[in-house]
């Protein structure tokens, strides 16, 4: 999914580096401290760092035409070796999370309301995230019996699935290299690893939450079409009648519709329109929905999800919450630094915006404390760090060389946004060749799957309709002479006079 630069890009990437460069700096000066040294030798090393990912970002942009060459020969090879890093990294993912359920937290408030206890049930809560994993985990506890362990199984699959949702939909967004580098950053980094030792509803939402972003990608993403856009209008308000998280579905939806190749300004404003129109009817309809199933007022079922979710104060400075070690952070940032540089190598299109501007609206509720106990923002905010971290490495690696197989699993568009990416995704993968105008010398291939499903359809149509078809002859076509001698005999007088007779004044020239 890609945007054509304007200047709202141009500020985006400015926030983007402002907030990668704080972090570095930070975390370079705070390594610099512990180890001993002064605290502006970490803002020399940040800065330092910075240029060689600047210099390794030229050096892939330059070296990308070759690159893109040689992967179109090779596409059933390329697919091959995705194939084995991402079943690789699964199986890493799941080895690292297995060998560390000792370590799981074995008190939680959510096993004891999940207890399968005789005369007990599911209490009634006004997150909605909160009692539907409740009620799961009731379920599986059933089956398995009471214990944290089994609770602890079912987080770690949850979060399994829910990755694997996101590589696909991320995939499908911004292409095969940048969905490995997220895949396998999230399988490896112990955040997100221990998040899968804690009994909370944060590993059910974000697979709900993904499953309703791959279908927004999916109805959305290859043309523009009103009734798509309701029903992820509809998708929105669901997810945030379950968590206020799901806000970010509508990001997502407007991303798409000014990300459209076809169509004029009034009309991508008319889609983003209607979605949001059908989120506010939806999210009124599950509230009475909900009102309606428990016997309760509408305005208290609504004035209960307003209190949970209204801001409690504003508060500075933000962070994102506990991560294992700084240098998981720096492994995080540091990917992030590449983004940077890499902006500029397509002079036409960024690809970065929208998840900047999810981050910054994830920061913000944060601040303002708009997110809950249950489901506070930092495991959201992380992640989005994670995604800009692999699309940032889109420009300037050639991603758009390899074809899209799996892709295909999140929706039907393949090409548009499905990807410049996935462009295969759909159908199949356009490769463009550009001519590096200033050096004459550099060739790049990059696809762009919008292009490609709105252009080919277009191209078959016009040698469709400029193909000469011809009727059919209805007359009989001539046969051969076949010479024949007749079996009876015909007698011509010789005295036979053919001329006809006429007057002797007649005048044939008057």
């Amino acid at each position: 999914m890609s945007w054509k630069k304007n200047a709202f890009s141009y500020l985006t990437w400015i926030v983007y580096t402002l907030i990668t460069g704080t972090a570095l700096v930070s975390l370079g000066s705070t390594f610099c401290v512990e180890a001993g040294f002064a605290a502006w030798w970490g803002i020399l090393a940040s800065v330092l760092y910075m240029g060689i990912a600047g210099g390794i970002t030229f050096l892939l942009y330059k070296g990308g035409g070759a690159c893109l060459i040689f992967a179109k020969r090779n596409r059933a090879v390329f697919l091959v070796l995705e194939s084995i890093l991402v079943a690789g990294f699964f199986a890493l993912g799941c080895f690292l999370r297995v060998q560390n359920i000792g370590e799981a937290e074995t008190a939680s408030v959510y096993y004891e309301m999940a207890e399968v206890v005789s005369g007990q049930g599911i209490p009634q809560m006004v997150h909605g995230a909160a009692y539907f994993y409740v009620r799961l985990l009731h379920t599986f506890l059933l089956l398995l019996g009471n214990q944290v362990v089994a609770g602890i199984w079912l987080q770690i699959w949850l979060q399994l699935a829910a990755l694997s949702v996101l590589y696909f939909v991320m995939r499908k967004l911004s292409g095969a290299v940048s969905g490995i580098v997220i895949f396998g950053f999230c399988m490896c980094a112990p955040y997100i690893r221990q998040s899968a030792l804690v009994l909370s509803p944060g590993m059910l939402y974000f697979l709900f939450l993904g499953i309703a972003a791959g279908l927004t990608v999916g109805i959305c993403g290859s043309r523009m079409r009103f009734p798509a856009f309701a029903f992820a209008g509809v998708l929105a308000a669901l997810c945030c009648y379950i968590d206020i998280g799901g806000g970010l579905l509508l990001i997502l939806a407007a991303a798409l519709a000014f990300s459209q190749q076809g169509g004029d300004a009034g009309k991508r404003l008319a889609a983003v329109g209607i979605c949001v129109l059908a989120a506010l009817l939806g999210f009124l309809i599950f509230i009475w929905a909900d009102a309606f199933m428990s016997g309760k007022d509408f305005w208290r079922v609504a004035g209960a999800w307003l209190d949970l979710y209204r801001p409690k104060g504003f508060q500075l400075p933000f962070t994102i919450g506990p991560t294992s070690s700084g240098w998981e952070s720096f492994g995080l940032f540091g990917l992030m630094a590449f983004g940077v540089f890499s902006f500029w190598c397509d002079r036409k299109r960024e690809y970065h915006s929208v998840y900047v501007v999810a981050a910054c609206v994830i920061m913000l509720a944060s601040c303002f404390g708009i997110y809950t106990e249950e489901m506070p923002g930092y495991f959201s905010l992380y992640l989005m760090f994670v995604v800009l971290a692999g699309v940032g490495l889109k420009p300037c690696v050639c991603s758009n060389a390899l074809p899209d197989t799996l892709s295909g699993i999140v929706g039907e568009e393949a090409g548009g946004i499905t990807e410049e990416f996935c462009p295969g995704g759909e159908n199949g993968l356009s490769v463009q060749m550009q001519q590096d105008e200033e050096s004459g010398l550099n060739a790049q291939m990059q696809q762009d799957e919008e292009n490609r499903e709105r252009d080919e359809p277009a191209e078959d149509a016009a040698k469709e309709e400029k193909k000469v078809r011809y009727l059919d002859n209805p007359l009989p076509l001539p046969k051969k002479h076949v010479k024949r001698v007749m079996d009876y005999s015909i007698n011509v007088s010789c005295d036979d006079d053919f001329d006809y007779p006429i007057k002797e004044n007649d005048d044939f020239d008057m």
